[in-house]
Order: structure tokens, then C-alpha cells, then sequence
């Protein structure tokens, strides 16, 4: 029996959809901690690498899916790639974030979400994209009304 409600609890919260406030908790737990531990043994490419690895990647994965979330969480997410930024540079949380960005070649984090949202309706307008979402996708010139 309490087998059975572990695993039914399991599968629930295995498919229980993740809330954008989740995602971003998830994002922004330790990563940053962990790499600040360890960057002074660390190269600045080598650290950079670990950033992207456990921090930048984290943002850009699905982040789709946060095109329009609250201006909040748009600050909270923005926040993770500052300090990562900041990680990389060994710069203090005063000073100016946007042309440490520049040097890294990052974009801010609605600007990725934008970016990626372009790439794909180019890839499904261009057939590079998987067929189920260039099916989805219609130039309004084409669509009847």
C-alpha cells in the first residue's frame, strides 16, 4: 500500500507541469554557488564553460515557453544571467552588467527568448524545422478568411 502511494505521488508529480516560478527556482538553486566555490582554481575559459554548462544552458532550455511571462520573472531570470556574468568576470554587483554582456556575446534574457522564437518560425517557414510544428505554422498570406 505505501508503495503503491509513493508511486502514484511519483507519477503525479512526474507529470505535474512546471510553473515558470518552478523553472526559474530550478535554474537559479546552487548552480552559481557551486561554480563561485571553485573559480579561483578555474581558468577564465574553463570557468566560462562551466557557466554555460550548468547556468546559461539552464535558461536556454525551452525558453520558448517564457515568451510573455510577468515582468518579475523576467527580473528574476535576467538576475541569474547577471550573476553568472558577473561570475565569469569577477565583477562586484555595482558595476555596469550590459558591456560585460557585450564581451560574452550573450544577449539579455528576453532577447534570447525572442531570438529563439524567431529561429524557429524561420526554421518551420523554411521546412528545416520538425514537421509537426511547421505544420502548425501558416503565413498569413496563405491562411483563407
Amino acid at each position: 500500500m505505501i508503495a503503491g502511494n509513493i508511486r502514484s505521488h511519483l507519477v503525479r508529480s512526474a507529470l505535474a507541469p512546471l510553473t515558470c516560478s518552478q523553472f526559474l527556482q530550478s535554474v537559479t538553486s546552487g548552480s552559481t554557488c557551486q561554480i563561485r566555490s571553485v573559480r579561483r582554481s578555474l581558468s577564465r575559459h574553463a570557468l566560462l564553460t562551466l557557466v554555460h554548462a550548468l547556468i546559461v544552458s539552464k535558461v536556454d532550455y525551452c525558453n520558448s515557453v517564457l515568451a510573455g511571462i510577468t515582468g518579475q520573472l523576467q527580473a528574476r531570470l535576467q538576475s541569474v544571467l547577471n550573476a553568472a556574468t558577473r561570475l565569469v568576470f569577477s565583477m562586484k554587483r555595482s558595476e555596469r552588467i550590459t558591456p560585460l554582456l557585450r564581451k560574452l556575446h550573450w544577449l539579455r534574457a528576453m532577447e534570447q527568448v525572442t531570438f529563439r522564437l524567431c529561429v524557429l518560425a524561420y526554421r518551420c517557414l523554411h521546412g528545416t524545422a520538425p514537421a509537426y510544428l511547421a505544420d502548425s505554422l501558416h503565413r498569413t498570406s496563405n491562411v483563407d478568411t
